[in-house]
């Protein structure tokens, strides 16, 4: 590529100074430098030292190859280019979220809250027609919200952001999930059930996180199951000095078709329509779930069975006994 420069004296002090930085290599030695061209400019040039002659401890004769680096350096920049620009668009989507996220949920809230105000008949009494349809709205409202707070969930977890790692103590963030969500599963009959080691555990996870993940797994047991119980269990597994969590959440509902399992964690997958066609959701609950258990290095996992129930199981590393802090 550069039929000057081994005739010229650029090519001799190329040489020269290779071999200073590398008196003796033990192998091939490369290094990248610059040459100046004869129209004054630089040329990048990755150069290879390598002994042909004598012995690994005194070589005296040498092979020097160079490589012209100008097109690779070129594409590297273009592709630095294209990075930052990639960047800075996961920003702009970012910012856009974040915007949307508050100039959704405000309205949204504001339309939940005057229904339930008159759900609880404060401005006055309702028919029975009037109390239906503000049903539907608050149903159809809390659908909507929870479709927004999924699409920032995936953007939170595609772009790594709001992770925050601290000892969590499980058992307290599964109370308090099936505290909240207890009166969904009564509304439809449903018992949730605690199966929980006497020992209290604590993980290093993300808490928000961890409390997501189980929000999502029971609220699709609730969703799935229509006679029986849902179970949240809980158990270490493993040498005192390298224990494990692993916190499952036991349904008895139609169950999850064999073929469909190694679906139903990717977005837009609903195994369990196969079964209730009927069903809401635009399946990324289960995917969310997965995405921020690998965001903190555990593993999410399902089995079930058809006609019998669907086990979810959370696989947290690092657990270690703590004193408990719930009541």
């Amino acid at each position: 590529p550069y039929p000057w420069l081994a005739a010229g004296p650029e090519f001799y002090q190329m040489v020269r100074a290779v071999r200073r930085r590398h008196p003796v290599p033990a192998g091939a030695a490369e290094e990248e430098i610059s040459v100046r061209r004869p129209d004054g400019t630089l040329a990048p040039v990755m150069s290879v030292l390598v002994p042909v002659a004598g012995t690994d401890e005194r070589p005296h004769r040498f092979m020097l190859t160079y490589r012209d680096m100008t097109f690779r350096k070129q594409a590297e920049e273009r592709l630095r280019q294209r990075s930052e620009a990639l960047q800075e668009a996961l920003r702009g989507r970012d910012n856009f979220l974040a915007s949307m996220s508050h100039e959704l949920r405000t309205p949204l809230n504001s339309i939940l809250g005057f229904t339930g105000t008159l759900l609880m008949r404060l401005p006055g009494p309702l028919n029975a027609a009037q109390e239906e349809q503000l049903r539907i709205i608050e149903r159809s409202g809390h659908h909507l919200l929870s479709l927004i707070n999924d699409i920032l969930a995936i953007g939170k977890i595609e772009s790594g952001t709001g992770i925050s790692t601290e000892p969590v103590e499980v058992e307290a963030v599964v109370r308090e999930v099936v505290q909240s969500l207890g009166p969904l599963a009564a509304e439809k009959g449903l018992a949730l059930d605690l199966a929980l080691e006497e020992a209290p555990i604590a993980v290093m996870a993300d808490p928000r996180g961890l409390s997501q993940i189980l929000i999502n797994l029971i609220n699709n047991a609730i969703k799935f199951t229509e006679t029986g119980a849902i179970t949240i269990g809980l158990r270490s597994t493993g040498a005192p000095e390298g224990r494990n969590v692993e916190l499952s959440v036991t349904d008895t509902g139609p169950g999850i078709p064999a073929d469909a399992l190694p679906r139903i964690f990717n977005r837009y997958e609903r195994a369990a329509t196969i079964t209730r066609p009927d069903s809401e959701g635009v399946g990324l609950g289960l995917a969310i779930a997965r995405g921020l258990a690998e965001r903190s290095d555990a593993e999410l996992t399902v089995s079930s069975t058809l006609g019998v129930g669907t086990t979810f199981t959370l696989h947290l590393k690092g657990a270690t006994q703590c004193q408990p802090t719930f009541s």
